[in-house]
């Protein structure tokens, strides 16, 4: 891989990597998927949008690549997903509560993803194209209420550690079988 003057995401190595050697071996067919993505002038901004592209075509969406106005790529961004997602409730009171959003990939791939609000810490994400996939509801379900339980059980407040028994009972229902589970 040729040097820059920047550093580059460990997780984008292979795609400068597949770049530069378009470049070296003056791949046109190749050179020109790139070019869709950006100019070379911009080479970060081109060769983001073509990985994160790759990925939403991954996760098995069709639609051709669409860009906002400064040049990033708007497909499988978290709020053009966002309308598409199932919301599971696991606890409000007041302040402190936690929301699972389930979202279901055209390559029929599950993703959760959790947003939540204790007393000292809080965080949250929507799904995007990015998020490990599961194959059925229940296992991204299952994973996502496996974190909450890491969240609270690290909390050192005894008011957030009142809703590990809800958590867990809900992380243990979901463990069964039901007719109208997904496999």
């Amino acid at each position: 891989m040729r040097e820059r003057d920047f550093n580059i995401c460990k997780v984008e190595i292979p795609m400068y990597e597949r770049y530069d050697k378009a470049v070296e071996n003056n791949d046109a067919e190749e050179l020109a998927w790139f070019a869709q993505f950006g100019s070379e002038k911009w080479e970060c901004q081109m060769i983001t949008n073509a990985r994160t592209y790759e990925q939403f075509l991954m996760c098995g969406y069709k639609e051709k690549p669409v860009f906002n106005e400064y040049g990033w790529l708007e497909n499988g961004n978290c709020m053009s997903l966002k309308e598409k997602t199932e919301h599971v409730q696991v606890f409000k009171d007041g302040t402190f509560n936690a929301e699972i959003m389930l979202l279901q990939h055209p390559n029929g791939k599950w993703i959760g993803t959790l947003c939540y609000s204790l007393s000292i810490c809080g965080g949250g994400s929507y799904p995007s194209i990015w998020e490990k996939q599961y194959d059925t509801r229940r296992n991204a379900l299952n994973a996502t209420l496996d974190k909450l339980i890491g969240y609270v059980e690290s909390s050192t407040v005894q008011k957030d550690r009142k809703y590990l028994p809800l958590i867990k009972k809900m992380r243990a229902s979901t463990g069964q079988l039901s007719l109208f589970d997904d496999f």
